[in-house]
């Protein structure tokens, strides 16, 4: 991996006038539409999650892409479009740097070739899941399209890469090409999180595991909540993201469940590469030999202001993986471990059909999900964290974060660790393991992995303790006869743990004030009285949440590293200045501050015209497992929530089966004129959460609509 900043350039870039063709794959399920859609049920429950229950496999996967087209069809269409490389045909050319990133690494060829290597049985799901998209188009003629015509079985195996491109431009200066070639880009900065505790039943009230799934993600990249049941064995609840994950990503059947939480193991690498063949231009220097770099073009249709026009693009890829070449004329390649082989298709539904702790780590043990912390979790009290992610063997006396030499034959890996050689906790003495995308040597008090048993690669040294899972182990280690009640409400806990830090170092530099100061001591007294009042929770009526959150966000914004307290009475004071001015006052709480709101644009800012909610969360980096995060400070206070809590979800094992309860920040539909569209965001603003209906009497006894795919209306 490398974290400097480079300038770079493509490799070639010319415009031609070729038509674009693809060979399609014509193959759909082995069954007739009409008939999938006879053998399956579509339950939609009072807040219009989908209850998919098959015949059969087959049959469910078929009736799950079509419930899922009639809440969130654009988004699904957008993933095809964007993980086949098509994106700058339908948005714009600003888009093509992202095609170059899907066809560099030559996605649309690996998602081929592992879908005709795949099991005919899983083959046979994402042919019905096509199926059912397309049959849901043809019932809906007037659904509002890109115009994407061709959806085929093995593009589905491309909406799973997205895992590995995300860390490529994470992890790498790959997207600086995109800087310099392209101003209207600007890259996503969000940074993904989660909470994730499973809880021991000797830490309970029944002697019942309970399990907290919570992931962080963008406000508008919200999840999917689903159901999915099917005669041949698979009975699966749970979440799945941006309308490109195939099964659940985390969630529930009968007798187990998981949760995930983003990690940051170092799976991106980068080499510097010496192309001074003295006759070949092609070939670079790999050891004392020469490789010759393969190289191929693609044509590209590109919308520039409103017309198509074609572009081909000519790639290079080493023994490494893709090439590019910086302003300098030097070349650097990327590599990714494993994008060529694992297969989530094949995970996933393995771990959503597991009846035990062996099957399912079994599942697991496959590696094909390339990072993601797992917290799992069972009916017979199995509570296990797992620090998973694909990681390659490597040699431990090389700094893997900076840029390597691409000639060197001993840096190139091909072999990985398995699953038992990863940081992992079983059954703690702790009764509890948690993960807030924390070090896997912080799980919890007691039995933790050492870390002097682990490659020096394997976890980088930013990847450290954060706020949120302090804040998390505090919470745990002291519960007792825990209810499910008390674990919703721990869920949306807002107790602002850096308030610990920080509140005494201002309260001293305070103090300094009286004689140093005095004018700005006076004008500070109240407000800091109020923080002395304050018991450090995040509350919607709480005038010092206010200040503290606006306080720490100023040095924080600047990027200051050592915050002391002569920066925080500084900040304080600016923040008591702009208050007054906007307000006339500075005595404002947080309901003033932060909005939970629902925006098809994702703005900022709070539309005055639609309706709002006012929250208690606030920042996870200041410790709140409630994350709601804003804009950072900025003149116009208020401010709509953009990232944090995306699905809120309990769950508690039971003899009976699971009891769960869950929430989504706004809604199961993308429709704006749906009823679905924004009926839990009060609820998730408040910190409330719906039951889950998971037995079938209860789905049938509280439907809102049954019907065959093609029959809703």
């Amino acid at each position: 991996m490398v974290l400097k900043t480079l300038k770079y350039i493509f490799l070639v870039f010319t415009f031609v006038c070729i038509t674009e063709s693809c060979n399609q794959n014509d193959s759909l399920a082995s069954t007739e539409p009409e008939i999938l859609a006879e053998q399956v049920t579509i339950y939609r429950d009072s807040y219009g999650i989908p209850h998919i229950f098959g015949d059969t496999d087959e049959a469910m996967m078929f009736g799950y892409a079509y419930a899922r087209a009639e809440d969130d069809y654009e988004r699904i269409e957008d993933v095809f479009i964007n993980m086949t490389g098509h994106r700058s045909k339908y948005n714009s050319d600003s888009s093509l740097a992202d095609d170059i990133l899907i066809r560099a690494f030559e996605i649309p060829r690996i998602a081929k070739e592992q879908y005709n290597a795949m099991d005919p049985d899983l083959q046979s799901l994402c042919n019905a899941y096509v199926a059912g998209l397309k049959y849901y188009l043809q019932k809906h003629p007037s659904q509002k399209r890109k115009g994407f015509e061709n959806i085929e079985p093995w593009m589905v195996l491309t909406t799973q890469k997205g895992w590995w491109t995300w860390m490529l431009t994470q992890q790498s200066d790959w997207n600086e090409i995109i800087r310099q070639q392209y101003t209207t880009y600007t890259k996503n900065s969000e940074v993904h999180g989660s909470n994730a505790w499973a809880i021991s039943g000797k830490r309970t009230n029944k002697g019942n595991p309970m399990l907290l799934i919570n992931p962080h993600m963008g406000a508008n990249e919200f999840e999917y909540e689903v159901h999915l049941n099917s005669k041949e064995g698979m009975n699966f609840y749970g979440g799945a993201a941006w309308g490109s994950d195939f099964f659940p990503v985390d969630g529930f059947n009968e007798f187990l469940g998981w949760a995930q939480t983003t990690n940051w193991p170092d799976i991106v690498d980068t080499y510097k590469l010496d192309f001074d063949h003295p006759s070949d231009t092609l070939k670079y220097r790999f050891g004392k030999e020469y490789l010759k770099a393969e190289t191929w073009s693609e044509i590209l249709q590109v919308k520039t202001k409103g017309a198509l026009k074609e572009q081909k693009v000519t790639f290079l890829k080493s023994v490494h993986g893709p090439i590019l070449r910086d302003s300098s004329g030097t070349y650097f390649s990327y590599r990714i471990p494993a994008i060529e082989h694992g297969n989530l298709i094949e995970q996933f539904y393995a771990m959503c059909t597991a009846t035990s702790f062996t099957e399912w780590k079994n599942a697991v043990g496959s590696l094909a999900l390339p990072y993601e912390n797992l917290i799992y979790t069972d009916r017979t009290d199995t509570i296990f964290y797992l620090y998973n992610a694909r990681i390659p063997k490597r040699n431990e006396n090389t700094d893997w974060e900076q840029t390597l030499n691409g000639s060197d034959p001993k840096l190139l890996w091909n072999t990985y660790h398995k699953l038992e050689e990863l940081p992992q906790v079983l059954n703690p003495a702790d009764g509890f393991v948690q993960n807030c995308n924390s070090s896997p040597f912080t799980t919890g008090f007691t039995d933790n992995p050492d870390s002097l048993n682990y490659p020096s690669y394997m976890i980088l040294p930013s990847f450290l303790m954060n706020v949120r899972a302090e804040r998390s182990k505090e919470i745990l280690n002291t519960t007792a006869n825990l209810t499910l009640d008390d674990l919703e409400n721990l869920a949306f806990d807002t107790y602002m743990h850096t308030a610990e830090t920080y509140l005494p170092a201002i309260f001293r530099q305070m103090d300094s004030l009286t004689k140093a100061n005095p004018s700005m001591y006076y004008k500070l007294k109240e407000p800091i009285d109020s923080l002395k009042a304050w018991n450090r929770y995040s509350h919607r009526e709480s005038v010092a949440t206010t200040l503290y959150t606006q306080m720490m966000d100023i040095p924080i914004e600047q990027g200051i590293k050592q915050i002391d307290g002569k920066i925080l009475i500084n900040a304080l004071n600016t923040v008591i200045d702009k208050l007054n001015t906007q307000f006339e006052t500075w005595k404002i709480p947080w309901k003033e501050i932060a909005r939970h709101q629902r925006s098809k644009e994702n703005s900022y800012w709070v539309d005055k015209t639609q309706i709002s909610y006012s929250t208690d969360g606030n920042r996870g980096m200041y410790g709140t497992i409630f994350r709601m995060d804003l804009p950072y400070y900025i003149n116009d206070f208020k401010r709509r929530v953009t990232l944090g809590n995306s699905l809120v979800m309990v769950v508690e094992f039971t003899s009976d089966g699971p009891n769960a309860r869950s929430v989504l920040n706004y809604g199961e539909s993308s429709h704006p004129d749906s009823p679905h569209y924004n009926d839990q965001s009060e609820m998730f603003a408040n910190g409330r959460l719906k039951p889950v209906l998971f037995k079938f009497e209860d789905i049938e006894k509280n439907a809102e609509a049954i019907y065959h795919p093609g029959e809703e209306e």
